[in-house]
């Protein structure tokens, strides 16, 4: 047998990758979750909640649409809702939905990311209107060129989050460290060797962190600037950078590691309330 080329093997991972992917279609994963929630695989139905969602929180919340007023801008909040409409029917984001309510919580919107096909830049944002998801566009298209993933990375296939975003009634419910944690998941089992993500705020930044994301670039939202003006002048308050932070896909027993440290702290803090109110009523 002739001896496989590089591009022949590249194309091969990615396509394998590929069916991986289509094999989930057929019916949704359920992936761990530490809240009152499921995390499941994105499907259709869900679509236009998770639409919704984005608009309402993702919109108000992130730094970089907070800053720029993107809601203020009809045709770009549009524009940007298509694109993610365009990401959702790649078929690797995840969506949260309630136990109690059946409503969607939570979504983390990813995409395959090749060399092959450079699927990791916004090239189609010519098709789109929009001042404001041009700008924001632009600065998350330098930072992917600059962060340089595939070399750093050294793979030609990653897995990366697009759009991370909770309801605020589960911000304090550990629901977006959970979601990382199920694309993290996703990633093991679809066998892709590298996950990374676009984070902008500081807490998602150090969400990342302490799930061993690394820092591969950064970009001072007081250091960006268009035609002499600063385009993210007000991103909120601890909110400095957007990051560009990836990691080699770790092992299961990593996640499960991490899973059971959790419960293990949630039991500990369980026995010193036990103990606290033991002592008050002695």
């Amino acid at each position: 047998m002739d001896q496989l080329s590089m591009s022949d093997l590249d194309e091969e991972n990615k396509n394998s990758a590929v069916i991986r992917i289509e094999e989930t279609i057929r019916a949704p994963l359920y992936w761990h979750s530490p809240v009152d929630c499921q995390i499941l695989d994105l499907k259709e139905c869900h679509y236009d909640e998770v639409l919704q969602l984005i608009k309402r929180h993702f919109f108000a919340e992130d730094p970089m649409c907070r800053a720029i007023n993107i809601l203020a801008d009809s045709v770009s909040t549009q524009s940007y809702l298509d694109f993610v409409q365009l990401w959702m029917k790649d078929t690797t984001s995840l969506v949260a939905i309630s136990s109690k309510s059946g409503r969607v919580v939570g979504t983390v919107i990813t995409r395959i990311n090749s060399s092959l096909d450079r699927s990791n830049t916004y090239s189609r944002i010519q098709i789109f209107q929009g001042e404001a998801v041009e700008k924001i566009m632009q600065l998350n298209n330098t930072l992917i060129r600059r962060a340089d993933a595939y070399a750093r990375l050294e793979t030609d296939v990653y897995l990366r989050i697009y759009i991370l975003c909770v309801h605020p009634s589960y911000l304090s419910r550990g629901l977006k460290s959970g979601l990382i944690e199920a694309f993290i998941e996703m990633a093991i089992t679809l066998e892709i060797p590298a996950i990374g993500g676009i984070f902008s705020s500081s807490d998602n930044q150090k969400l990342a962190r302490d799930l061993g994301f690394k820092l591969l670039l950064e970009i001072s939202y007081s250091q960006w600037s268009l035609n002499g003006e600063i385009i993210f002048n007000n991103p909120g308050s601890g909110n400095y950078s957007v990051a560009f932070m990836a990691m080699q896909t770790p092992s299961l027993d990593y996640l499960k590691n991490i899973w059971q440290s959790r419960e293990d702290g949630i039991n500990e803090d369980k026995a010193r309330q036990n103990n606290h109110h033991r002592f008050i009523e002695y």
